[in-house]
Parts: structure tokens; C-alpha cells; sequence
């Protein structure tokens, strides 16, 4: 299994370059970075009261800007491949999004990883952008970029988003023929199909090992009908939290910073788990919060509800051990490469270095093949 992290996204900018230097020097496979205008905590939790990031970092939603951020790593490393985790087609145009991720293919020599997915409401609404159609917009969004990547002359692609006449995109990847891989973050029958027809990869959230064997199925039995013979590389994007246990880490989900995080999760996970959706029944995070609109009593209230086992659903957490054995049912379920993004210092700054460095040797660890059973 290879093993990815997530980049440095708040200035200052040295420390972009500074991060994944280190996260390659420290054996990672490859690094990516956000698309964001807004963080998933709101403003009013994010107080030292609740986090000691608020004293280093006052604002939440500080982020620099994912290319740029890709582009400085690309002419910073040599080896570690350089993924986007993920962008979308609703604040970047199509043909943006294939100069953008083909100029860094060449600034990368080739290692770069063109992730996206439908986007969320909270970097998309506030801005006066609409999100209906999601599936639909992925699908024509990678029609109209594959047109242009691969077609010699003007391209003409009829599309209700953004009808192509005689448009042109002259840049070629950097290696000929060898365009950035894409990965799509797909979860919902839509989108797996269009993952497996129109994607080189699958990047989706965190799942059980069962449910992700089931919608790689489903993704591998697309591209099959659809006659796709390109490379495929199937992969899952996970929070980590590593503790002395699962039991210690559950332990810090307690903590509001943690809980929000549970947000991201459908209405009917928490009804399946017999509690109250937070957002309303039907409700699904990824579209429906809008952290800028909580006040700090609102919020809290709703968090109060969550319990710490659920926010474990969208965090991979536990000891070394029970990480890296939880990796290991993903990589057995079809999983080829997981990107991990730390958070475990929510709470408490001091388990930062000694978590870096449990990653650091997840990765030794998992980059070996796995043991045969005697």
C-alpha cells in the first residue's frame, strides 16, 4: 500500500515548501492538498478554550491557494507525488482546471495527481455558486477536459454547464501522451460509475472494508462495460488520529473541534446509529453546513448530541497497531494508496511530533507487503 499526507495549507508559505520536503524525506508516497475557502470548524468554536491552534492560527478559515500551494511543493521535491484531495468543477472552469493541473504536471516532472470531486456547500454557497446538478457537473467537467487535453484541433463539446465552441489548449503534459491522472472522490451510484468511465483513480472518504469493496465493484464493473483500458489506481482520503488506543482517542472525540467533523456524515448513518440527524432527516453535511452561519451556542448544542463513536467513523484512529491493521482491511477490501491527514494535535499540540512520527513509520510499515497467513 502506498501511503499519502496532507500538505501544510496556512502561511506562512515557507512552511508549504518546508512540509512536504520533510513528508518526502520521511519515505510518504505523495502529498495533497485542499481546496478550500472555508474550514469545516466555524469561527465561534474556534477559541483556545476548545483548541490551542486558535492561539498560533486565530482565523479557521485561512487557506492559501491549492495550486500555488502544489506548484511550490512540485519545484521543492524530486519524488513524492503531488495530488490535489480534493478540487472541484464549481469554483475552478473546466478548461482552468485542465491548463491549472497540466502546468503542474510540468512543473512536477510528471508527479502530479489530478483529484476532484462534486464540492462542497460551504465553498460554494456563501459565494453566490450553485451545487445542484453535482454529478452531472463532474461528468461534463471531465468530458470537456479530456476533449481538450487529447484533441489536436478545436474543440466542440456540447455541454448545459459550459458549451465548448472552438476552444483550444495548446499545453500538452509534460511526458507525451502521459496527461495527469484522475482521481475522482465518488461515493453515490452516479458518481462510481462516472469514476470508473471517465476517472484513472478513486478517491473517496473514509469507509468500512465491506462498503468499499462493494463500490470499487461497482467502479470496476463500469470501466469494464465501458471498455476503459487505462491504468486504474483505487485509493481512500481519511482523518487520522493516532493514540495510545482506540479507547484514548475516543476519549478526545469528546471534544467539540472533533465532533464537528462528524457533520460530514449522511442523515441516515446517524439514524442507522439511533441518533437524531444533526442538520434534519436527509440532511448530508458535505452540502448542508455552512459553518460561518453557527453561532457558538447553536453549535455546541448540536455537538452535544454526537457521540464519540460516531465522529470514529470519519476518523481512522487508535494505537500504531490498530491504524496500521485498519489500513491493512482497506488494502485487503481493494485499496492501493491511503492519504492520511493528521489531526490528533486538535487538542493538544504535544502529540503532534510523536504522531508525525507514528505516520512516518506507518508508512515503513505498510509499504511492505503484508504477511501471508501460514
Amino acid at each position: 500500500m502506498r501511503i499519502g499526507a496532507t500538505g501544510m495549507v496556512t502561511p506562512p508559505a515557507r512552511a508549504v515548501i518546508r512540509t512536504a520536503q520533510q513528508q518526502e524525506a520521511a519515505g510518504f508516497d505523495s502529498v495533497w492538498w485542499p481546496d478550500h475557502l472555508m474550514a469545516w470548524h466555524p469561527q465561534s468554536i474556534w477559541t483556545e478554550e476548545f483548541t490551542p491552534l486558535a492561539a498560533r492560527q486565530p482565523n479557521a478559515h485561512l487557506f492559501l491557494d491549492m495550486v500555488a500551494c502544489m506548484t511550490a511543493a512540485a519545484v521543492s521535491t524530486e519524488r513524492i507525488r503531488i495530488g490535489s484531495s480534493v478540487t472541484d468543477p464549481v469554483r475552478r472552469h473546466p478548461a482552468m482546471l485542465a491548463q491549472e493541473f497540466l502546468s503542474i504536471d510540468h512543473f512536477s516532472a510528471g508527479r502530479c495527481i489530478f483529484g476532484i470531486g462534486t464540492g462542497e456547500g460551504e465553498n460554494a454557497i456563501p459565494y453566490g455558486l450553485r451545487i445542484d446538478r453535482p454529478a452531472s457537473r463532474v461528468e461534463e467537467a471531465l468530458q470537456i477536459i479530456r476533449a481538450l487535453w487529447e484533441s489536436e484541433g478545436p474543440v466542440n463539446v456540447d455541454s448545459r454547464f459550459w458549451p465548448h465552441r472552438d476552444a483550444t489548449l495548446g499545453l500538452g503534459p509534460v511526458a507525451g501522451g502521459r496527461f495527469p491522472p484522475i482521481w475522482v472522490a465518488a461515493h453515490g451510484p452516479r458518481m462510481l460509475e462516472i469514476a470508473g468511465r471517465l476517472g484513472d483513480g478513486w478517491l473517496p472518504m473514509l469507509l468500512a472494508p465491506d462498503d468499499y469493496r462493494a463500490r470499487l465493484t461497482r467502479i470496476l464493473d463500469a470501466r469494464r462495460t465501458a471498455g476503459v483500458d487505462r491504468a486504474f489506481e483505487a485509493g481512500v482520503w481519511t482523518y487520522t488520529c493516532i493514540g495510545e488506543s482506540k479507547e484514548d482517542c475516543l476519549r478526545l472525540f469528546e471534544a467539540p473541534v472533533y465532533k464537528v467533523l462528524a457533520l460530514q456524515l449522511p442523515a441516515a448513518v446517524f439514524e442507522e446509529a439511533g441518533v437524531a440527524p444533526p442538520l434534519g432527516p436527509g440532511s448530508y453535511g458535505l452540502d448542508d453546513f455552512i459553518p460561518s452561519r453557527w453561532g457558538r451556542e447553536d453549535i455546541l448544542g448540536v455537538l452535544e448530541r454526537i457521540p464519540p463513536e460516531l465522529v470514529g467513523r470519519v476518523i481512522l484512529h487508535g494505537s500504531p497497531d490498530d491504524v496500521a491493521a485498519d489500513l491493512r482491511a482497506l488494502e485487503a477490501a481493494g485499496c492501493e494508496h491511503a492519504v492520511l491527514w493528521n489531526i490528533s494535535f486538535l487538542t493538544d499540540l504535544a502529540r503532534l511530533a510523536p504522531s508525525f512520527a507514528a505516520q512516518a513509520e506507518l508508512v515503513r510499515t505498510l509499504q511492505r507487503p503484508a504477511a501471508v497467513p501460514a
